[in-house]
């Protein structure tokens, strides 16, 4: 056990520099690896922005391709197209107005749930303080 001891402390030195550059070893592999993880997000990126371009490209010119050829509907097809059009308004406005009353009553309770806990917080902190203080009395 001695000889361990003995072997120890003469090598202290090389066992510091040993773990030392284990560590810094680690270090720098974690730093490139992450270099090479950000390139790999900054090239995805760059990916879904050129997908996104060609995708609305796409929709430009087939948005393009419907305009033409709303040219050329008789009045009946106009008219058909112009009814579901002013439904599917008033369906959007129903649906908005019913998404403001969603948001609005889930605010309104979510304020209401707050002043509830507030409320149990004090009266919590209320009753420990006089006990608090009613024993220092």
């Amino acid at each position: 056990m001695t000889d361990l001891w003995t072997f120890l402390a003469d090598n202290v030195v090389l066992f510091v520099v040993t773990v030392g550059a284990v560590a810094v070893a680690a270090v720098v592999a974690a730093v490139v690896a992450r270099i090479h993880s950000n390139r790999h997000r900054v090239r995805m990126a760059e990916l879904m922005m050129e997908q996104t371009k060609l995708q609305m490209a796409q929709r430009r010119d087939l948005l393009r391709e419907y305009s033409n050829a709303a040219v050329v509907l008789n009045d009946s097809e106009r008219g058909r197209i112009d009814a579901i059009n002013e439904d599917l308004a008033t369906l959007s406005r129903r649906a908005i107005a019913l998404m403001t009353e969603v948001d609005a009553r889930t605010t309104r309770l979510e304020r209401g749930v707050e002043i509830a806990k507030m409320n149990t917080q004090l009266d919590t902190i209320r009753q420990n303080e006089s006990k608090l203080f009613a024993q220092q009395e």
